[in-house]
């Protein structure tokens, strides 16, 4: 593994960290760490596994952004951050804790395997209280999914689906196969995406119909049709393709008073849509649904600790196998997360963006 391990809590080490510099063009930069100036409620943690945002992340690389906005004003190492290059972002980071500060909670961890939420790099130094120790079944391949994990349950939090609901994850990238996975624990879901290999990996996540956004109707997993015209429209859609055509498809295709989740951010510039007579009679709430906070009156009985909670919960069930004969979890059969060394960081991104991988992290 790259970076130093040090032996002593008064160890100095050069570290490397992933900078964005300018639209489409990052770099490695370098700066020392002194591991015998940790406050004592600090924590440094030596990087296995980051995982590059879809969304978000490739905003960022792409230029996408505003200017001056606040990074993520519920991540403490990011709270003050502007958006503005260069700039370091990242927040599905895990590793192992190789120092501590003289607090119990912050000793406790020495060792331990840890999420935290903090940007690509060799390592980080977090408050102890935002650390997640990893359970021991999951790896730290696999612990970077978190965030993603915790996204999806949030969209469907946030959809209030009841049984015998009609729901469509539009866009099946990471945050969509994941959100289809947890919606067809309650309800039958339609996956609509435009490229055949991700409608695949939706059947695997436990969609019942896919179809791409081109089709007239519906495909049943076997391969007939629907016959009513009725199933060409949902209670609710949740759109997560961060393309403007696919917030187009969930509005022509949304019931009368029925429900879209908008989980796509679509960064600083202006999307076109059609918003004609048949939209302004539907009755359709739109719902801008982001995971930083937890929407009313949810999060009067919900906070962010009981939903980290469950979705450990979902992602350890993903991970591992449902009977003996298995060998892999259903993660490994619906997310193929590609990992990249910090050197070809840059390659990650572009690959990303050209849309050869679904899911892209990086290894130290």
């Amino acid at each position: 593994m790259a970076g130093a391990n040090p032996k002593d809590s008064c160890a100095t080490t050069t570290s490397r960290f992933l900078s964005f510099d300018d639209v489409e063009r990052t770099s490695i930069q370098n700066f020392q760490m002194n591991l015998g100036s940790l406050a004592h409620d600090e924590i440094c943690v030596c990087c296995e596994n980051s995982l590059i945002s879809s969304g978000t992340e490739m905003k960022i690389f792409s230029g996408k952004f505003e200017t001056g906005e606040p990074v993520d004003m519920t991540i403490e190492s990011m709270k003050d951050a502007t958006m503005s290059y260069p700039m370091r972002y990242g927040y599905c980071f895990a590793g192992k804790v190789v120092a501590a500060g003289s607090s119990p909670v912050a000793q406790a961890l020495l060792h331990e395997r840890v999420f935290c939420f903090a940007s690509h790099g060799e390592h980080a130094v977090v408050n102890a209280k935002d650390a997640f120790v990893i359970p021991q079944e999951i790896s730290c391949s696999n612990a970077v999914l978190l965030p993603s994990v915790e996204t999806a349950l949030s969209l469907v939090q946030d959809a209030h689906p009841v049984l015998g609901d009609r729901i469509a994850v539009v866009g099946q990238g990471l945050i969509g196969l994941l959100t289809t996975a947890i919606a067809s624990r309650i309800c039958e879901v339609t996956a609509i995406d435009p490229l055949e290999s991700r409608r695949e990996k939706a059947i695997l996540a436990g969609a019942t119909h896919v179809r791409s956004p081109q089709q007239d109707t519906a495909e049943i997993i076997n391969g007939s049709k629907h016959l009513d015209s009725d199933m060409d429209k949902y209670d609710i859609l949740i759109e997560v393709s961060g393309h403007p055509s696919g917030l187009q498809f969930a509005l022509d295709h949304t019931v009368f008073g029925g429900v879209i989740i908008l989980g796509s951010w679509y960064g600083d510039k202006p999307i076109g849509l059609t918003m004609g007579f048949p939209f302004h009679r539907s009755h359709v709430d739109i719902r801008a649904s982001q995971v930083s906070n937890i929407r009313a009156p949810l999060s009067a009985r919900w906070n962010k600790k009981r939903r980290m909670k469950l979705a450990w919960q979902i992602l350890s069930d993903l991970c591992n196998p449902c009977s003996s004969k298995e060998t892999d979890g259903l993660m490994h059969s619906i997310v193929e997360t590609k990992f990249y060394s910090l050197e070809d960081a840059q390659k990650a991104f572009e690959d990303l963006r050209d849309h050869n991988v679904i899911t892209a992290g990086l290894k130290y």
